[in-house]
């Protein structure tokens, strides 16, 4: 499950109890930064992209830590 939401931008993913999760942002999709890491509950997480956007256009991606 994922739900977008633009101002502030964010975003909710669903997780896995006892699974670490990190959420990470590019300008380019070759270069990437870890913006978050999260522990899976069962539940949704939400995500709120509270920086300043110095860039027209921002990538996001949640890897999940084996």
């Amino acid at each position: 499950i994922v739900q977008i939401t633009r101002r502030p931008f964010g975003f909710s993913f669903g997780t896995i109890k006892g699974r670490a999760y990190l959420v990470e942002s590019s300008k380019d999709l070759k270069e990437w930064g870890q913006l978050e890491s999260y522990d899976g509950t069962g539940k949704l997480i939400r995500v709120e992209e509270l920086r300043d956007v110095i860039f027209p256009q921002i990538y996001y991606r949640v890897r999940a830590e084996m």
